[in-house]
């Protein structure tokens, strides 16, 4: 086999390994929201707490409720999230930087508050709990941590 075969057989591997990777990169079907649940499963969390807590038709409704104000303000601070972002990194056009320390720190009081989101939110889910759920809903708090990890597997 030629050296040029050779190196023409290596440049194509590498442009689909490239290719594949691209693909891997823009198509988000590699994020798992929640470990061991199927990517498109977004209700899985939903279900888990559901059956864990034994809540009942008017606890499911107003969890429901609690879903949708949780969902509209996750969405809303990953789209403050994308937008500081997006202009850190803009600054890297300028030599000196400028804005860099207040963008950082926003992404810090960004990520913050994403987590007293989190946290409130399954505070009012325990506050849905009648008493006998509650040594239920202590057994979940052991898996919270698990139910917002972007792309954990």
């Amino acid at each position: 086999m030629s050296k040029i075969r050779l190196l023409g057989i290596a440049v194509g591997f590498l442009l689909v390994l490239n290719l594949v990777i691209l693909f891997l990169l823009v198509n988000e079907k590699g994020r798992v929201p929640f470990p061991g649940m199927p990517e498109h499963d977004r209700e899985h969390p939903k279900r888990i707490i559901i059956e864990q807590l034994d809540f009942d038709k008017d606890q499911v409704m107003q969890y429901e409720k609690l879903i949708q104000e949780h969902r509209r303000a996750v969405t809303e601070l990953e789209g403050q999230i994308r937008e500081t972002k997006k202009n850190l990194y803009l600054t890297l056009r300028d030599q000196k930087q400028t804005g860099r320390d207040s963008l950082e720190n926003r992404l810090g009081d960004l990520q913050k508050l994403m987590e007293a989101v989190h946290y409130n939110h399954f505070a009012a889910i325990r506050n849905l709990c009648k008493p006998a759920q509650l040594q239920h809903f202590d057994v979940l708090t052991r898996e919270l941590a698990f139910f917002f990890v972007p792309g954990k597997k």
